[in-house]
C-alpha cells in the first residue's frame, strides 16, 4: 500500500532501504509459522495531542514508512527497550540486537520519529516518520545527510553479521564507494579471516 503523492524526505537512501530491510527480517523471524507482512507509505501530520502523547515527537508533516507482521507480537517491556543498542529477544547466535537501534539512530539523525505498536499474538507495526522536505519552519538542523558527499576509499573492510541479507546490503554499500570487502557470518569467523590475514 503505496501513497502516490507521497512527501519528498531529505535523507541518506541507503540508510532507509537498510532499515526496512532489518524490519522486514525482524518481522520474518517473529512469524516462525508464516504470517501476513504489509509494506506501506503515507503522508501524515502530526498534531500537538500526538505530541503531548508522544513527546520525542515534534509536531509537523512526515512522510510515513509502516512495516506490518502478523507475528507473535510484543509486551510492553520489550517495546520500551526494543531501540536499545544490543538488546534482542532472540536466542544467543540469532541477531546482535543492532538492527533496532540502527533503525532509532537513523531516524534521529534525519529529524524524524519511529513508534512501536504491538500486541502479543496479533503482530507488530512499527512506524517510521521522516519530515517533509522544504518544510518551513522547520529546521533541519543538519542532520540529514547528503549522499554524494559520503567518503570513498580504498582499503578492505571486514563485514561480519549473522544475517546474510544484511552483510550483503552492507558490501553492496561498500563497494560503491570504492572499499573491497570480506564476509564473516560470526565472530568466530571473523577471527579466523583476521589470523589468516597476520
Amino acid at each position: 500500500k503505496f501513497a502516490d503523492d507521497l512527501w519528498t524526505v531529505d535523507i541518506n537512501s541507503g540508510d532507509l532501504e537498510n532499515a526496512i530491510l532489518n524490519l522486514c527480517l525482524n518481522a520474518r523471524d517473529a512469524m516462525p509459522d508464516r504470517g501476513v507482512l504489509i509494506i506501506e507509505t503515507a503522508n501524515k501530520i502530526l498534531d500537538e495531542d500526538y505530541v503531548r502523547q508522544n513527546p520525542v515527537a515534534e509536531p509537523g508533516p512526515y512522510a510515513m514508512v509502516s512495516i506490518s507482521d502478523s507475528g507473535i507480537g510484543m509486551t510492553q517491556d520489550v517495546i520500551e527497550k526494543a531501540f536499545e543498542p544490543f538488546f534482542s529477544t532472540k536466542e544467543e547466535g540469532k541477531g546482535t540486537g543492532l538492527g533496532l537501534s540502527m533503525l532509532y539512530g537513523f531516524v534521529q539523525r534525519s529529524g524524524g520519529h519511529a513508534k512501536i505498536y504491538s500486541e502479543i499474538g496479533h503482530g507488530t507495526t512499527i512506524r517510521i516518520y521522516l519530515p517533509r522536505a522544504g518544510d518551513e519552519g522547520r529546521e533541519n538542523d543538519g542532520r540529514a545527510i547528503v549522499e554524494e558527499d559520503l567518503p570513498r576509499g580504498i582499503e578492505t573492510i571486514l563485514v561480519v553479521d549473522d544475517e546474510k541479507a544484511l552483510i550483503e546490503v552492507a558490501a553492496s554499500h561498500l563497494h560503491r564507494l570504492g572499499y573491497r570487502t570480506i564476509l564473516a557470518d560470526n565472530g568466530k569467523e571473523a577471527l579466523e579471516i583476521i589470523q589468516s590475514q597476520q
